[in-house]
C-alpha cells in the first residue's frame, strides 16, 4: 500500500484471528444483548440452585460468622438478584464477593464461593 493509499478493511498478517462478531469501515457498530435466561436455561437453574444450598450453608453455619447478618444479607441479595428478570453481573458477582470476604476465616466455609463465582462469570 502506498504512502497515498488509506485502509479501509482490515488486514491480518500471520497469526490468526477469531471473533464471535466483527464490524468493519467508517461508523461500524456491533450491537449485541446477552439474555442468560434464554440462552443457557439448564446453566442458570444450576446457578440458581448452587447460591440456594450457599445461603443454606451460611444459614447453618451462622454462629461461626463474625458478621453472620452481613454475610446472610449480601448472600439473599446475590440471589434476588440471579431470580430477577435481568441478572446485572456486576451486582450478583459483587455480593457473592462480599460473602467470600465474610467467610474468609471460617474453615469450613472457606471456598464455598469459588465455583459459584467461577460459574457466574462464564454465563452472566
Amino acid at each position: 500500500m502506498s504512502p497515498q493509499e488509506t485502509n479501509s478493511g482490515i488486514v491480518i498478517h500471520g497469526g490468526s484471528f477469531q471473533a464471535d462478531k466483527v464490524a468493519v469501515g467508517p461508523h461500524a457498530t456491533i450491537t449485541t444483548h446477552h439474555d442468560s435466561r434464554s440462552a443457557e436455561p439448564h446453566a442458570l437453574t444450576q446457578l440458581q440452585e448452587q447460591l440456594n444450598a450457599l445461603v443454606a450453608m451460611l444459614d447453618q453455619h451462622q454462629g461461626d460468622l463474625p458478621d453472620a447478618e452481613e454475610v446472610l444479607g449480601s448472600a439473599r441479595e446475590a440471589a434476588d438478584e440471579l431470580h430477577g428478570p435481568q441478572p446485572r453481573k456486576e451486582v450478583f458477582l459483587r455480593r457473592i464477593r462480599s460473602v467470600a470476604e465474610g467467610i474468609s476465616g471460617v474453615v469450613g466455609l472457606v471456598g464455598a464461593t469459588d465455583s459459584l463465582l467461577r460459574a457466574a462469570e462464564k454465563l452472566l
